[in-house]
């Protein structure tokens, strides 16, 4: 897909293979073949996004047949084409510094989420979503710089897996989000807080009770349903 091909070809409709007979100079039954060349360009052509390969010269021989005279007798000749191809190649480094090396290191960043803790939703979705329009702009951007084409090219395959590589982590993320949701109201409901927890809460609080920091004394009070405490800091 990086490639484009131009094939041109001529050819005598006129005049067929048994009047005159179209070659090549450089064909092997060319008696030039070893003093001039098939095609020889005036000038070496360079355009900006691609170079022009080595053109190749083909020779197309059809058959056609028609009838003449009123006896119904069949007339088969042959005629030959002239056809060579102009081949030109993509500057590849280009596309990789202005679309590929971009849009690589923006899938990476989006992947970044994934290190991101679970409970961090705006970090993950804001990380997401701006991924998302960056690819999205970039594409539109790649869009301005060609002409439209009726077909599918290589650029087009690559920055459709991008975006959906960078949508996939939004995805990723509201369904690993809701099952980490279910899943801890679950353990709540089947292990519901004890009183040893309290208790274990509330010798860590007294280790704290009596200090002075900072002309600031903590106390601990307790409910009476020994399972919320509460850490109170008064002034002296």
């Amino acid at each position: 897909m990086s490639r484009t091909v131009c094939s041109p070809s001529s050819s005598v409709m006129s005049t067929p293979d048994s009047r005159a007979l179209l070659t090549w100079f450089g064909d092997e039954t060319s008696p030039f073949k070893d003093s001039v060349k098939s095609i020889d360009l005036l000038r070496k052509i360079e355009p900006l996004q691609f170079y022009l390969a080595s053109p190749t010269v083909h020779l197309v021989r059809k058959d056609f047949s028609k009838t003449a005279g009123n006896d119904g007798e069949i007339e088969r000749d042959s005629y030959t084409y002239l056809m060579v191809n102009f081949t030109f190649v993509r500057r590849i480094v280009s596309s990789i510094i202005n679309t590929y090396g971009p849009s690589t290191l923006i899938v990476a960043m989006s992947w970044a989420t994934f290190w991101l803790q679970m409970d961090a939703i705006p970090a993950r979705v804001a990380l997401s979503i701006t991924s998302f329009l960056t690819i999205c702009t970039q594409v539109q951007q790649y869009k301005t710089n060609l002409p439209p084409v009726s077909y599918v090219t290589a650029m087009d395959i690559w920055l459709f897996t991008c975006i959906f590589m960078v949508f996939s982590t939004l995805v990723e993320f509201a369904i690993c989000y809701d099952t980490y949701k279910k899943a801890k109201k679950d353990k709540e409901k089947r292990d519901p807080p004890s009183l040893l927890d309290s208790e274990f809460k509330m010798k860590e609080l007294k280790k704290l009770s009596g200090q002075r920091k900072g002309g600031a004394q903590y106390l601990i009070s307790m409910t009476d349903s020994a399972q919320s405490l509460k850490l109170k800091r008064t002034i002296r």
